[in-house]
């Protein structure tokens, strides 16, 4: 628990009320890469490995540039992510 970013929300800054804007700018961008990652898990990538069975060349083809288009949005904003976490309370 000591590891966590909750844990580092309660203990110096005593809750979500207080933390500064770039820290919770960088939990917003971490939420929509968990919701991609989820996206292309359960959506492109289940219907990819059903294409893959029964030899649907094409069809492989279409799902792995969604999922290829998906994971270049998520590498994006895990670059947001380092940019805000670099510039900290500098970035507004």
């Amino acid at each position: 628990m000591r590891a966590s970013g909750t844990w580092m929300v309660y203990s110096i800054y005593s809750g979500f009320d207080t933390i500064p804007v770039y820290i919770m700018l960088m939990g917003l961008i971490a939420l929509v890469m968990i919701s991609v990652f989820i996206y292309i898990y359960f959506f492109p990538y289940q219907q990819y490995k059903l294409l893959v069975k029964t030899n649907d060349i094409d069809s492989c083809i279409q799902k792995l540039a969604v999922i290829r288009f998906a994971g270049t949005i998520n590498m994006i904003l895990g670059l947001c992510v380092v940019v805000v976490i670099g510039s900290g309370p500098y970035i507004l």
